[in-house]
C-alpha cells in the first residue's frame, strides 16, 4: 500500500508499506504498523491510499480508483491529532463596561492554536447572550464575528456569553462494572448546549463521560471535520433503575347466571418495542353469589423485559348483579325458581328442593325475590337473594298464604291470603313483619299490584259478581272498580309509565290488555287462541313479559307494550314454564 498525505509541508509525498497475507482469510492482506509521516493528518480526508498488487509473473497492478486514490474502509483505520487550543475573545465590549439602552454592536474573535501558531478560525457561528437576549454572527477570514442587539433598558450587571454553536460533542456511557461502552454524538445548539437523545441503557450503573473536538479511534469513527478544539471535559455517574409500570384491570359487571365478559385493562409506563402484555382472570363463575369480585391482572412477557420494570398490578371489580327475570318451571321434576337474562339466555336454577316453589318476584333493585313454597300441606311466602341464597319464610300461620309482590321502594310485600276465611290482601314489611289486612269482603280479593309511586294497589275482585280490576289505596281505601263487562278480567302488573296490564277472557279465551290506570284506554294486545296470561312490564315500561300455551305447553314470551308486536318466545323446553300471576 503507497500512501499519502494531502495536506501540511509536504502533500503528495509518497511512502509504502508491504502487507501481510492472512493465514486465517485467503482473502485478506493487513498491516498494523504506525505510519509516522501522517501523525499530523488532523482528519482521515487528508489522507490517500493506493494499492498495488504483483502476481507470480511480476507483473504489477495498480489500483487507482480510476484515477482517484481511495480511502479504505474507516472501521480498519485508526486516525490521532493534535487537540488544537481554542480562544474565543471579545472585541466590542470589552469584559466589563458601562453601556446605556439602545442598539449596541456586539463582535468577538475565534481563533485557533494549531502547533503553535495562532490562525484565524473563519465561518464558525457564534451566539452572543444579554441575560435574556440573544444575537447570532458568523466569524470572517480575521475569525470575527459581529452582530447587532438591543441592550436592556433598565440599570444593571448583565453577564455575555458566547457560546459556540454546530461543534461536536460525544457521549460515552460505560457501565461502572466494565463492559463495553456506548457513543453518542451530538452537535452543540445555538446557546452551545449538546444533548444526547435516544439512549437506551438496561438496568444498572454506567460512567458517562463528555467528550469535545476529540477523534474517536476506529472501528466507531463519528468525527468528521470539528476535531480541533482542546476542551475541557465532564461527566458523571447515571443509574438506570426500573422504570414504572402499571397494569390495571378495568372494571366489569354481568348479570347473575351468566358467563363472564372479557376483561379488559390498560397497560401504562411500558418503552417502545417491549411487547409485554396481561391477562385478566377472576374466581367467579356463572352462578356465585351476587357481589363483587376482584378481576386479577397478569403480565404476559415473551420478550423476558419485565425484568426491566417495578410491576404495579390494580385489581379490577367484577359486579355480579341480579337476573333480569325470575320464572317458574317444573323442568326438572317439580316446580322450582329459575332465573334468565332479558333476552331468554341464562336460564339458572335458583331453588332446589322437594317442595313446589312458584310465582317469584323480584324486587325493584333485583336483588331479592319473593314467592310461595308448599310444604307440609300449608302454603306460605319466602325471600331469598336473587343467587338463591338465603331462603327465609316471611309467614308461618295454618292459612295458605301467596302471589306475593313488593312495594317500588322494596320495603313492603302484599301477598293474599285465606288465614281469615277467604281470599284477601294484606301487606307486611319486607322482613315478614306487621301483617296487616287491607281488604274485607266476602268476595275473593287476588292479584294485588303496586302502583309506580307505591300510593295504590290495582287487584282482582269477585266483589261486584265476576273477576274485574280493581284499585284502592295502600291502606284499602278508596276501592274503585276499573272493568265492568261480564267476562273475567285479572289485574296482572303496573308499569313506571302508568299502564295496568290485565288479562280478559272477554273476546272468548285468556287474552293480554292494557288501559289507563284510571280504566280507559283499554285494548287487546294478543290474538291467539291459545292462553295468554301473567303479564308482566319491563322496568322501564316498553316490553311486556307473559306466559302462553300457544305452542302447545306454557312457555314466556315478549312482546312491546305499545302494540304486542313482535311476540317472541323466550323458554323452549317441553316442561310448564310461567310467570307469576300478578309479576
Amino acid at each position: 500500500v503507497t500512501y499519502t498525505l494531502t495536506t501540511g509541508a509536504y502533500p503528495r509525498r509518497w511512502d509504502s508499506v508491504d502487507l501481510d497475507h492472512d493465514p486465517l482469510d485467503a482473502t485478506r492482506w493487513f498491516k498494523s504498523v504506525p505510519l509516522s509521516s501522517l501523525q499530523s493528518a488532523a482528519k482521515l480526508a487528508d489522507i490517500r491510499f493506493m494499492a498495488q498488487a504483483t502476481n507470480t509473473q511480476g507483473a504489477v497492478g495498480l489500483a487507482t480508483n480510476a484515477g482517484t486514490f481511495f480511502t479504505p474502509h474507516e472501521p480498519f483505520v485508526t486516525v490521532s491529532a493534535p487537540k488544537r487550543a481554542t480562544t474565543l475573545s471579545l472585541v466590542n465590549p470589552p469584559s466589563s463596561g458601562t453601556y446605556r439602552s439602545g442598539t449596541g454592536t456586539l463582535s468577538a474573535r475565534l481563533s485557533e492554536d494549531a502547533g503553535g501558531v495562532s490562525q484565524a478560525a473563519a465561518g464558525r457561528r457564534i451566539t452572543f447572550t444579554i441575560g435574556s437576549l440573544r444575537a447570532y454572527g458568523t466569524t470572517d477570514a480575521t475569525g470575527t464575528a459581529t452582530a447587532s442587539l438591543t441592550l436592556l433598558a433598565l440599570p444593571g450587571s448583565y453577564q455575555l456569553i458566547a457560546p459556540i454553536e454546530s461543534e461536536t460533542v460525544f457521549f460515552i456511557v460505560a457501565p461502572t462494572g466494565g463492559g463495553a461502552a456506548t457513543v453518542v454524538t451530538t452537535t452543540t445548539s445555538p446557546d452551545g448546549t449538546a444533548t444526547a437523545v435516544g439512549l437506551v441503557l438496561p438496568i444498572g450503573s454506567y460512567n458517562v463521560t463528555v467528550r469535545f473536538g476529540e477523534n474517536i479511534t476506529a472501528p466507531i469513527v463519528y468525527d468528521a471535520t470539528s476535531s480541533r478544539y482542546a476542551g475541557s471535559d465532564d461527566g458523571g455517574t447515571v443509574a438506570v433503575t426500573r422504570a414504572p409500570l402499571t397494569i390495571k384491570a378495568n372494571d366489569a359487571s354481568r348479570r347473575f347466571g351468566n358467563a363472564n365478559p372479557t376483561f379488559t385493562g390498560t397497560i401504562t409506563g411500558l418503552a417502545p418495542g417491549d411487547n409485554i402484555s396481561a391477562t385478566y382472570s377472576t374466581t367467579a363463575t356463572p352462578t356465585s353469589p351476587l357481589g363483587t369480585y376482584p378481576i386479577v391482572p397478569t403480565a404476559v412477557d415473551p420478550g423476558s423485559k419485565l425484568g426491566n420494570y417495578s410491576l404495579t398490578k390494580v385489581n379490577g371489580t367484577l359486579t355480579v348483579g341480579p337476573p333480569a327475570l325470575v320464572f317458574t318451571s317444573n323442568r326438572d321434576g317439580n316446580n322450582e325458581i329459575y332465573a334468565m337474562n332479558a333476552d331468554g339466555t341464562a336460564q339458572t336454577r335458583l331453588t332446589n328442593n322437594t317442595a313446589p316453589d312458584v310465582a317469584p318476584v323480584a324486587s325493584p333493585d333485583g336483588k331479592k325475590v319473593v314467592f310461595t313454597r308448599t310444604s307440609g300441606g300449608n302454603t306460605d311466602i319466602f325471600v331469598m337473594n336473587a343467587d338463591g341464597t338465603a331462603q327465609t319464610r316471611l309467614t308461618t300461620n295454618a292459612g295458605v298464604d301467596m302471589l306475593p309482590t313488593f312495594s317500588p321502594d322494596g320495603k313492603k310485600i302484599a301477598f293474599v291470603s285465606d288465614r281469615d276465611g277467604n281470599n284477601e290482601i294484606y301487606v307486611m314489611n319486607a322482613d315478614g313483619s306487621l301483617q296487616t289486612r287491607i281488604t274485607n269482603n266476602a268476595a275473593v280479593d287476588t292479584n294485588p299490584v303496586y302502583s309506580p309511586d307505591g300510593m295504590k294497589i290495582a287487584f282482582t275482585s269477585g266483589r261486584g259478581g265476576n273477576q274485574d280490576v280493581y284499585v284502592m289505596n295502600v291502606n284499602g281505601t278508596g276501592v274503585t272498580r276499573l272493568t265492568t263487562n261480564s267476562a273475567i278480567d285479572r289485574a296482572g302488573s303496573w308499569s313506571t309509565t302508568g299502564k295496568i296490564a290485565f288479562v280478559s277472557t272477554r273476546d272468548g279465551n285468556l287474552e293480554i290488555y292494557v288501559m289507563n290506570a284510571d280504566g280507559n284506554g283499554q285494548t287487546r294486545l294478543t290474538t291467539s287462541p291459545a292462553s295468554d296470561v301473567a303479564p308482566a312490564f319491563s322496568a322501564d315500561g316498553s316490553r311486556i313479559y307473559f306466559t302462553s300455551t300457544r305452542d302447545g305447553n306454557a312457555e314466556i314470551y315478549v312482546m312491546n307494550a305499545s302494540n304486542g308486536i313482535p311476540q317472541t318466545r323466550l323458554t323452549n323446553n317441553p316442561a310448564a314454564d310461567s310467570l307469576a300471576s300478578g309479576s
